[in-house]
């Protein structure tokens, strides 16, 4: 909504570049008019909305009261990729543009879960091809959700030394005691498996034939699951332990992790410092730093 609107500005285009005209008070959007200090179209959309999508149903409303992530140039529908890319709906040939590029980026993603790894008989099974598939995998789910290569890279580096980047990978020398609670699973070891695996829907009995058949997926369910976890409410990322006894650097908020531009070494301490806090030696700790290093040269090649 537009408030305090200049009576005496003469630029002609508004918001979004559109039109204004001056003696209706309105945006020009081609299918209809937008009224900008009420922020409501002046005509009922033509498109009656969808059931599954109760901000559709408002017929007068821009682009789902949320102009910050839509734009409307038609003063028609809209619609969201699974990129993210907003698209406004004209016509039938804009929807049929629209599914056509969803089913293809829908297919891409499937491709690259194809390419996904996992080895439940050896946590540390996977070869160097199918690790970096399953860190370029985690990459782009990162990168998706709004992290830094410097966060990704960080987060790397902790994966690297847990599992080798095998998210179906038991902790070495609970193979014959995985209901241990010390025994840990996953693409960071997350411990108890046996509290863990529950809390992304599966258990010890079921989890290993799922990891061999559905690796990406597993993939998923680890990394929702870990963002999560670390929102202020669960009270896992702790900032002054993770400095005070862990070795991080510095204290430093999940939020401001990241999107860190800090150094990957750097942030691989902030990672183990603040969530994972396993009892390090230095040669540990150093290791964490190079390999979140060597994922931050590989992908800037």
């Amino acid at each position: 909504m537009e408030k305090n609107i200049y009576e005496n500005d003469t630029n002609a285009f508004r918001y979004c570049g559109e039109y204004y005209d001056k003696e209706t008070a309105t945006v020009y959007l081609r299918a209809r008019n937008y009224n900008p200090s009420t922020g409501r179209f002046t005509q009922r959309d033509s498109y009656a909305g969808r059931r599954t999508d109760p901000l559709s149903l408002n017929l007068y409303t821009y682009c789902a009261n949320n102009p910050v992530y839509f734009f409307d140039p038609s003063g028609y529908s809209y619609g969201t990729l699974p990129d993210g890319t907003k698209m406004s709906i004209n016509s039938a040939w804009d929807a049929k543009k629209f599914n056509e590029l969803r089913d293809k980026q829908l297919s891409t993603e499937v491709n690259a879960k194809k390419n996904t790894y996992a080895d439940s008989n050896d946590a540390f099974g996977l070869n160097k091809q199918q690790q970096e598939a399953n860190a370029e995998y985690i990459y782009n789910y990162l990168s998706n959700e709004g992290w830094s290569i410097n966060a990704i890279c960080g987060l790397l580096g902790n994966i690297q030394q847990e599992s080798q980047m095998n998210p179906g990978a038991w902790q070495i020398g609970f193979e014959d005691n995985k209901s241990s609670s010390n025994c840990g699973y996953g693409l960071i070891q997350f411990t108890p498996a046996e509290d863990f695996l529950p809390k992304i829907g599966f258990s010890i009995d079921n989890i290993d034939e799922y990891a061999e058949r559905k690796p990406g997926e597993l993939i998923d369910l680890q990394l929702k699951y870990l963002i999560s976890s670390c929102q202020p409410d669960q009270y896992v990322w702790l900032s002054e332990m993770g400095v005070n006894i862990y070795g991080s650097p510095y204290e430093m908020a999940f939020d401001e992790f990241i999107t860190s531009s800090n150094s990957p070494g750097e942030l691989a301490l902030v990672f183990h410092g603040h969530y994972e806090r396993s009892a390090d030696d230095e040669f540990t700790q150093n290791n964490r730093v190079e390999y979140a290093n060597y994922w931050y040269n590989y992908f800037n090649n």
